[in-house]
């Protein structure tokens, strides 16, 4: 009589082969997981080879085809499904195999990243998206999905040891409740080789313990490469530690111009990009102040040419047809997908000469990282998914191979270890509902889409899944038409809630110096509310430097409603947010504080800031390495600072710079920012590139002590 149990530590797992039903019996939580029953593939024969590994034959009705499932408990929490076909060229359409697992959770939620950071999804709430193709565009970014019970604690990692034809389908029960389904597809119509899914089972932590498992999955992999491993190996990946990211610096000036801007007005890193008529003069000017200097490629969206014409270098669907792919926003000009298997081909052709004449550091690769694995039909030139995964890694490769900083759009599992940074997880999703792909914001409230507002820019739709895994092995930042400051001027808590986000996953901010498409609004920028692009810039910038390159070890909401949420890192760093656009008291440390609307509180070593509530009113102060700031809705009176508005203090070299926009006249106390000050020194203003303006403004101080006179807008000054 054939024995259908196995079990290794405190899982055993059975099956009854009548139903053909699994149950998965937990002793640390005492909760029993069940898959659903399956009528239409049959349990044929059964082999018990171990105590740990069971091996079923099933036939599944509709195809009629064989299918050998060995079921083991390979390690402590895993259970883990490996499946083949003995003819594996033989037609094939799809496979539901294992069942949903299903279980009594007090309060079930599912949690993946869709395209974004991380998402929180109820159970019993409908989600836009029934199914997602891993490693897929509008997919899973990271080849797993979680179920948690919230209020427990544990739970269940469905992970695809094989990712690169599956679907998860969220199957919903008689309730009403979600479970993922796994749907095995067809290579080019065949089943083509064996596939394997494990399902990994924590007793407490939730998505925390989630996604630290997966952490180790990577890891053990050899998959894993931290900032600090590629930084070791190419240097100016550092460039990117407290690096502001600077979309359309050539429509708001001459980029070395702007970059002048940007160094006077106190900013110390950038990523700027470049566009390719640039002067290599201009681009040698921005990297003499330390930014990194980077230019835009795509090398998946084509054009009809003589060198390369359509017909034999874009892919080919079934039928023969060239697939199209990217089409402009007025419908006039369609692109078309170019291979994979000709991207690495076309970027020696295209880019690189620019890239290399131009003395560039960085390079963005856009599409490429972000799109569906893809079967390509061309007889020239035929790809399977993961002859695809090959060639794209292979594109990514030969730029890190150069030494070059890599940034790409959108991160998935598969290209971490390659990428330096990624544009986009820190955006939640369905952004793209919206035109921001076509860098176009909408000019109404009532134009932003329901989803959008419920899963992309709601904290209690959001959890830093991503960065839970991956924060000290690639940089991330928003979608570049989803940046900080979008929505600003129609929902003003949306723009108030990206800055806080920025602090709370400790990630690059991302800005628009100047209008595009046809003078779109991106809320603002260089030239339009610049006060807004330096505080997001000041509040983000020095505290994802301090952070760069460290673990994020948790994630927490205080609150039931997620409007105040923290995060730990390794290193001892931690902040605070407050998402709600009120006041809420908070105990960081043990210490009893009262966060402002949209206020936050972060510290770790070398750097501390906060925007709280003092005395009735709100106060944002920021302490850092050769930093101090502090601004004021009214006349305030701390530490270095007499202010009523905001002023910036820094060393620029061996000089301390100020920045003041304020509504009357400004006290400083140099002798109190800690920096050497002369015994006799003047005070210098400033052009907005940092050059002296007029005549010196010579000072005869007292206690090193200086009073700045009121004056209109955003003000600059040397002390010399």
């Amino acid at each position: 009589m054939i024995d259908y149990n196995i079990q290794n530590g405190p899982l055993t797992v059975t099956l009854d082969p009548g139903g053909h039903i699994w149950t998965i019996a937990d002793q640390r939580t005492g909760r029993m997981w069940r898959s659903a029953a399956m009528p239409d593939c049959r349990v044929v024969d059964a082999t018990r080879e171990n105590e740990a590994a069971l091996c079923v034959q099933i036939l599944d009705i509709e195809s009629a085809r064989r299918f050998a499932v060995r079921v083991t408990v390979p390690e402590v929490g895993a259970v883990r499904f490996d499946l083949d076909t003995q003819d594996t060229a033989a037609r094939f359409a799809g496979f539901q195999y294992p069942t949903q697992f299903e279980t009594a959770l007090a309060d079930g939620a599912l949690v993946f990243c869709h395209r974004s950071c991380g998402q929180l999804v109820p159970q019993a709430e409908p989600y836009p998206a029934p199914a997602f193709m891993v490693n897929g565009n509008l997919g899973l970014d990271m080849p797993w999905i979680g179920l948690i019970d919230l209020r427990r604690g544990d739970g269940m990692m469905v992970h695809y040891d094989t990712s690169y034809d599956v679907v998860v389908h969220l199957a919903r029960d008689a309730a009403g409740l979600a479970w993922p389904q796994t749907e095995w597809l067809s290579v080019k119509d065949t089943w083509a080789y064996s596939r394997a899914v494990t399902l990994y089972f924590v007793e407490q932590g939730g998505y925390v313990a989630l996604a630290q498992r997966y952490r180790q999955i990577v890891e053990q992999a050899g998959g894993l490469k931290t900032l600090r491993q590629k930084a070791t190996a190419r240097p100016n990946v550092e460039l990117l530690r407290g690096a502001v990211v600077a979309w359309g610096a050539s429509g708001a000036g001459q980029p070395d111009v702007v970059a002048r801007q940007f160094r006077a007005h106190g900013i110390d890193r950038s990523l700027f990009y470049c566009d390719t008529h640039i002067d290599p003069q201009q681009v040698q000017t921005i990297r003499d102040m330390d930014y990194l200097e980077s230019q835009y490629s795509n090398m998946v969206d084509m054009l009809e040419s003589a060198e390369e014409p359509i017909a034999d270098a874009a892919m080919q669907d079934r039928a023969g047809e060239s697939v199209k792919n990217w089409l402009t926003f007025d419908g006039k000009t369609q692109y078309y997908r170019r291979s994979p298997a000709l991207e690495l081909e076309a970027f020696k052709r295209l880019v690189e000469p620019v890239h290399t004449s131009h003395g560039l550091r960085g390079r963005f690769v856009d599409v490429t990282p972000a799109l569906d694995l893809v079967e390509d039909f061309h007889p020239a030139h035929p790809l399977d998914r993961r002859a695809d995964l090959a060639a794209r890694r292979a594109l990514l490769k030969y730029v890190v191979d150069h030494g070059w900083v890599l940034g790409g759009e959108h991160g998935k599992a598969w290209n971490v270890d390659l990428l330096d940074y990624n544009e986009g997880m820190l955006s939640g999703a369905f952004w793209w509902e919206m035109p921001g792909g076509h860098l176009r914001t909408v000019a109404t409230r009532q134009e932003l889409k329901p989803n959008y507002l419920r899963w992309g820019a709601n904290p209690a739709g959001r959890i830093p899944l991503w960065d839970l895994v991956f924060h000290d092995c690639v940089v991330s930042t928003w979608y570049w038409g989803d940046a900080n400051g979008q929505f600003a001027e129609i929902a003003p808590e949306i723009a108030a809630r990206r800055e806080l986000w920025n602090i709370l996953h400790a990630q690059m901010p991302m800005v628009w110096l100047a209008n595009v498409e046809k003078d779109q609004n991106i809320c603002f920028g260089w030239n339009r509310r610049r006060a807004d692009l330096l505080r997001v810039a000041r509040n983000t910038s020095r505290w994802q430097g301090a952070l760069m390159g460290e673990r994020m070890l948790d994630h927490r909401w205080l609150s039931d409603d997620a409007m105040l949420q923290e995060t730990r890192f390794s290193g001892g760093g931690q902040c605070l947010v407050n998402f709600d656009d009120k006041p809420r008291e908070a105990l960081f440390d043990g210490r009893k504080i009262l966060l402002t609307p949209f206020g936050f509180m972060a510290v770790a070593p070398g750097i501390h800031q906060a925007r709280l509530m003092e005395g009735g009113l709100p106060i944002t102060r920021i302490e850092a390495p050769h930093w101090r700031s502090l601004e004021s809705a009214a006349r305030t009176q701390s530490g270095p600072f007499d202010v009523d508005g905001t002023v910036c203090a820094w060393r620029d070299g061996a000089e301390t710079r100020l920045m003041v926009d304020t509504r009357g006249e400004t006290g400083i106390d140099l002798a109190q920012l800690g920096w050497p000050v002369p015994e006799q020194f003047r005070l210098v203003p400033l052009d907005e590139q940092g050059a002296p303006a007029g005549a010196n403004e010579i000072t005869g101080h007292r206690n090193k002590k200086l009073r700045i006179a009121a004056g209109p807008g955003i003000r600059l000054y040397a002390v010399r």
